[in-house]
């Protein structure tokens, strides 16, 4: 190569992923060339526009075509292997000695130079040029760029079988196994990119996708529901979270082999009259309580037995945190084998469990707080209506025992209830609505009480034992997990039972959030001096978490985790917590804006809850969500509204809704 460039010689210039030739008329001395193309165009370039700068000499740029092929057929008989081990160990010059390794050594040297560029530009793996200088790969360098090479190879073969694969499925046709894999391998990006809604940054391979199929970016969504991967209601939600939303086969069958770690049993309580309280669809059993004498024991399925630290169903269930509760239905934190089977507390079949047992002063406080390990047996499985019913006395054929257990017990837990409104607890009657739906997509919406008698008996049962629990790790320096929450700031304009909705969002949003610890702390809003979380170890990691500390306390006085171990626990904690509020939030919204796709024509009520600037959130008490909308006329907060839909599309996430009186609308999208 010349690295001055003169009048009649011939350069090299990349065009459209090609190397053409050029005839060089002239040089200034500086960046700038005259140049003549192979058709005869007469331009001035930048050096630096210029692949190569050769060193051959033509009479006129009208041999450049005669000069492009001789070079061609050199370069097409090159033997870069051989001009590559040639220059191994050269002292002299590399792209010369290189040259010369080329078949035809009788051209002219700058005829095997040109000819060894234009094979080097065609495939350079052997070497590379970079500013009109060709440099040698070194044999690591070429072991690496073979390796590139082969996988991207593999990665275009992987594409093209999923794209057949997806064009045999939409056309009725089985796609061969080999296509099918590499459908599999897509299928995560396809589905992300169907997340991002087309227009996120990444996911290249799904837009290649999507354009070889000629389908827009924003088409990933409707190409997974031709294909059969999503159904036209799929939960993106749940895709976006990255929630596990399975378990491995390694997981399943540990989780089928497992045994009880603890093998000391303590008190026999399977002679004491038990019951466990639930909604009916409940499969996961956690909790049942039983009454002896003036002591009530709350029983707590033994979760820890099952599911001892650090094994990996121990690892599956820390990663998903709690289970998740949709409305086409749960995905659980622990495989069925044990949270719905072998630990679950079934009516009829013996159990070990957690007692957390105490009994009431005068004032309704707990005292003599004890936690041990018992055998039980759950005698009746009632749901919340059946409860309401015998603790109403409207029952007439209920077993007398049993109405006296639950009637004895709920007068224990109103004197605690009673305990703690002194303290200044704050009790919210939420408004609690369930959607669910079934195979079909039909949606069905269940209303739910908590001032309920039954509900209330189950909660203050298990506030009793979660409180109790906490002082009982801070009496014996048991390490523990106790959630708080401080004190407000300035004084509350309520206290006690609180049922206004509006008033109630106006109290959340001066509550400071409740926290997890290893410090202790009072909780503001249960108004207890100590609160830890271990009631439902089936279905929340904290919960299984603490009994496998306690679990381990009560077979060897040791705990299973130190200090420093449980402040580990507390990030991925409430990250997994935050991820899997959010999806049920969202896919309890989406379903409830499908709800209403399906029922247009619905009069929805509502109450104003609170001011957004020019809007006003308004919670709807068919569907139990808030909505911002924006309203015309004399507006206050607490106001009754009834609303009509003028827009919804749960897809799109977007709801307009319209007060029937003023005409006023808002959207409720985000």
């Amino acid at each position: 190569m010349s690295e001055l460039v003169t009048a009649q010689t011939v350069a090299w210039m990349a065009v459209d992923g090609r190397l053409e030739p050029v005839w060089v008329r002239g040089a200034d001395g500086g960046a700038r060339i005259d140049i003549t193309d192979l058709s005869g165009t007469e331009q001035k370039v930048a050096r630096a526009r210029l692949f190569w700068l050769g060193a051959s000499v033509l009479p006129s740029a009208e041999r450049l075509s005669d000069y492009l092929e001789r070079v061609r057929n050199l370069a097409a008989s090159a033997d870069l292997d051989a001009a590559w081990t040639a220059v191994a160990d050269a002292t002299v010059d590399t792209v010369a000695t290189a040259a010369a390794a080329l078949p035809g050594c009788d051209a002219a040297p700058a005829l095997q130079v040109d000819a060894l560029v234009l094979a080097v530009f065609e495939d350079p793996l052997l070497y590379r040029i970079r500013q009109h200088t060709m440099t040698r790969r070194t044999a690591e360098e070429v072991s690496q760029l073979v390796a590139k090479r082969t996988a991207a190879e593999a990665k275009q073969r992987q594409e093209t079988g999923c794209i057949e694969a997806i064009k045999a499925r939409l056309a009725g046709e089985t796609p061969t196994d080999e296509q099918h894999a590499a459908l599999a391998v897509s299928l995560p990006e396809l589905r992300g990119l169907a997340c991002a809604q087309g227009d996120a940054k990444g996911f290249a391979e799904g837009k290649r996708i999507l354009r070889a199929l000629e389908r827009p970016l924003t088409g990933a969504f409707q190409l997974l529901v031709d294909i059969g991967e999503f159904s036209r209601d799929e939960n993106l939600s749940l895709w976006r979270s990255g929630l596990p939303q399975g378990f491995s086969a390694e997981v399943l069958a540990a989780a089928a082999d497992a045994t009880p770690s603890f093998g000391r049993i303590g008190e026999d309580l399977r002679g004491a009259l038990t019951v466990a309280i639930d909604d009916p669809s409940t499969t996961e059993v956690d909790d049942a309580f039983a009454l002896v004498g003036e002591r009530l024991h709350v029983l707590i399925a033994d979760a820890a037995a099952w599911v001892p630290r650090g094994g990996v169903v121990d690892d599956a269930a820390r990663a998903r945190g709690s289970t998740l509760y949709l409305p086409t239905g749960n995905f659980p934190m622990l495989p069925r084998s044990i949270g719905e089977v072998a630990a679950s507390l079934r009516a009829g079949e013996e159990r070990t469990a957690l007692d957390f047992s105490f009994e009431l002063d005068a004032t309704g406080r707990p005292i003599g707080f004890d936690i041990r390990r018992v055998t039980c047996q759950v005698d009746h499985q009632l749901s919340y209506e059946q409860a309401d019913a015998l603790l109403s006395g409207e029952a007439d054929d209920a077993d007398p025992k049993l109405r006296e257990l639950l009637q004895r017990a709920a007068s224990f837990m109103d004197r605690h209830r009673n305990a703690r409104r002194e303290l200044g607890a704050l009790f919210f009657q939420r408004n609690e609505v369930y959607l669910a739906v079934d195979a079909d997509g039909d949606i069905r919406i269940k209303r739910g009480d908590p001032y309920n008698p039954g509900r209330q008996l189950v909660s203050e049962l298990m506030i009793a034992a979660c409180s109790g629990a906490a002082q009982f790790c801070v009496e014996q320096e048991i390490p523990c997990i106790f959630r708080t929450q401080a004190t407000p700031d300035g004084v509350l304009a309520a206290h006690g039972n609180v049922t206004d909705q509006a008033a109630q969002h106006a109290i959340l949003k001066r509550l400071k959030p409740s926290v997890l610890t290893t410090k202790v702390s009072g909780h503001f809003t249960l108004g207890v001096a100590a609160y830890t979380q271990l009631t439902s170890p089936l279905r929340r990691y904290t919960d299984l978490l603490m009994h496998q500390q306690l679990s381990r306390w009560l077979a060897s006085r040791q705990p299973a985790y130190s200090l420093g171990q449980l402040r580990g626990a507390f990030e991925p904690i409430e990250r997994s917590t935050t991820a899997i509020r959010r999806v049920e939030n969202e896919s309890k919204r989406f379903w409830a804006i499908r709800y209403l796709e399906r029922h247009f024509d619905l009069k929805l009520e509502g109450q104003i809850v609170r001011e957004l600037g020019r809007r006003w959130l308004v919670e709807l008490d068919l569907l139990g969500m808030t909505v911002p909308i924006k309203l015309k006329g004399p507006t206050a907060i607490g106001d009754r509204l009834v609303l009509e839909v003028e827009a919804a599309d749960a897809r799109a996430d977007r709801l307009v809704l319209r007060r029937v009186a003023d005409g006023s609308h808002g959207d409720a999208g985000r």
